[in-house]
């Protein structure tokens, strides 16, 4: 309710940051804490979802990069938490499943920044800073594609 309230009009950005990561560290860490509870094979998926809603999050949405990589850190981080707290998996194994999606992760964090970087901006899908795009952006889509000019 917090991330509602602080984003229903322009706030300042760092109370801005600071609910939404908020809020995307609850959502994570009830997912998480479903899964404890469900116990069993649904422990681990219950983590694979968190790190799945964590990207999907990173994916959709073009917030600065320095919250982007927050958010990475803590979907990480409660996922090693979780796996070392898991009672049937060895130590071993719960770090070689946290690098393993570390890697999947950084690649999702650069693609994002990639994204972030080079597409225009009136043009990202659900930008922080999107400026309102114009009726006729079927037509500025066409131009950008056939235009021989890099994208600044």
């Amino acid at each position: 309710m917090a991330v509602a309230v602080a984003w229903q009009r322009p706030r300042a950005p760092w109370l801005q940051g600071l609910s939404l990561i908020a809020g995307m560290f609850l959502i994570l860490l009830s997912i998480a804490v479903v899964g404890v509870s469900a116990g069993g094979e649904f422990y681990q998926r219950h983590l694979n979802i968190m790190l799945f809603v964590a990207i999907t999050a990173i994916i959709i949405f073009g917030i600065p990069l320095a919250w982007t990589v927050t958010i990475a850190v803590l979907a990480l981080g409660l996922y090693l938490v979780f796996q070392l707290l898991n009672p049937s998996l060895e130590i071993g194994s719960a770090v070689a499943a946290t690098l393993f999606f570390a890697s999947g992760i950084i690649a999702t964090v650069v693609a994002r920044r990639t994204m972030t970087r080079f597409l225009p901006r009136r043009l990202s899908f659900l930008s922080f800073e999107t400026a309102a795009v114009s009726p006729n952006w079927p037509t500025q889509m066409a131009d950008l594609s056939t235009s021989q000019e890099p994208i600044p």
